[in-house]
């Protein structure tokens, strides 16, 4: 279930991301390789996945606590009519 919920994050408070996608074989052999390049780097996180109906694997990546090495940080993005004012 793909369900969206909407809610204010203030600056400064402690959020969890979840980055999901689908990838065939030769997506996750990149994958695991931007995962091995990041540990290198020094940041490191959660990762998941198991194979979906479509033989894809459905495949997640989790910010939250378990992140190392790296922030995450969210900014407002204007829309065009903000800009132009």
């Amino acid at each position: 279930m793909n369900e969206k919920k909407e809610m204010m994050v203030e600056f400064g408070d402690e959020v969890e991301v979840n980055i999901k996608f689908k990838a065939d074989k030769a997506q996750m052999d990149n994958i695991y390789k931007a995962i091995e390049y990041l540990g290198k780097a020094g940041i490191t996180f959660d990762t998941g996945g198991c194979k979906g109906e479509d033989g894809k694997i459905d495949y997640d990546w989790e910010f939250d606590w378990s992140l190392k090495g790296a922030n995450v940080f969210f900014r407002r993005i204007a829309k065009k009519k903000e800009i132009n004012e």
